[in-house]
């Protein structure tokens, strides 16, 4: 099956694009400049900036599924209107093209960050929770979310939590830099629960989506366990294998620091839960 892909030069891309060649398909990649290390077997055409591509439909043309990754997230834009024109214009733009096409399947990827911030009374996220975005990262993908299921293709819609990868980015990136340049961390009596997701399992989950499966439907996605604060530490340290410098700190005491130097939105992504059920 030709399938076309955008985001292959992102953090999850890569490993999408190797497990579907390694699947036997055929890869068609959309990207704004040609990456340094490109994959001999995958298709790649340049298309520059998204948001001003007018003639998607001649290059979906002979492809049966498209698999869409590429999105600004979250820490990269301040606008509304600029997660707008990428997150949600974009994914409208496509799947106007994939119809006429001849697109048969369309597979999004969302974010848990549709249906909040964090999770309340050990009560984890269900497919079913109500959406309640906090940021644009959210909202706009909340809206791409309602073009696809309304676009009248067979879709799948993923909503993963935090990926993680031989790859990071984001606070997984930061994390890794402060682990190997040996910062202590004061992270160690956090005992919270966050769910965690890997390229690996996001990729195999895209394919099961392509052989069939999830068909017309929105499904959160994650790891068979949750991990705290201070295991996340510990996983990205064996990852670029240096032991981190953990030590525990007054919970408490450490909320106030972080409020009073207006870093109160890691409160919650350091000491709070954010669950998937399993």
């Amino acid at each position: 099956m030709k399938i076309a892909l955008t985001g292959i030069t992102g953090f999850l891309g890569g490993e999408v694009a190797t497990q579907l060649i390694a699947q036997g398909h055929e890869v068609r990649a959309f990207v704004r400049v040609l990456p340094r290390d490109m994959l001999e077997t995958i298709e790649y055409i340049v298309v520059g900036d998204f948001t001003k591509i007018t003639h998607w439909q001649p290059l979906l043309n002979e492809c049966e599924a498209m698999v869409h990754l590429a999105a600004f997230a979250h820490q990269n834009l301040h606008q509304e209107a600029d997660y707008n024109a990428v997150n949600v214009d974009v994914t409208r733009n496509l799947l106007e093209a994939a119809k006429i096409s001849g697109v048969q399947k369309f597979i999004y990827m969302s974010s848990i960050k549709v249906l909040g911030e964090r999770t309340e009374n050990n009560a984890p996220f269900t497919n079913e929770s109500p959406p309640n975005p906090q940021d644009a990262y959210g909202r706009t993908k909340l809206i791409a979310e309602e073009l696809v299921r309304n676009s009248g293709l067979k879709f799948t819609i993923l909503r993963p939590p935090l990926i993680y990868g031989a790859l990071l980015k984001g606070n997984l990136l930061l994390l890794e830099k402060l682990i190997k340049r040996r910062v202590p961390l004061p992270f160690g009596a956090i005992k919270n629960k966050r769910s965690l997701i890997s390229t690996h399992l996001v990729a195999q989950k895209i394919i099961e989506a392509i052989n069939g499966a999830m068909q017309n439907q929105t499904m959160l996605i994650a790891d068979n366990r949750d991990y705290s604060t201070s295991e996340i530490v510990k996983l990205v340290g064996a990852q670029c294998r240096v032991t981190p410098l953990l030590f525990p700190f007054p919970i408490g005491i450490l909320k106030f620091i972080l409020t009073l130097v207006g870093k109160s939105e890691m409160v919650d992504r350091l000491c709070g839960n954010l669950q998937v059920k399993h």
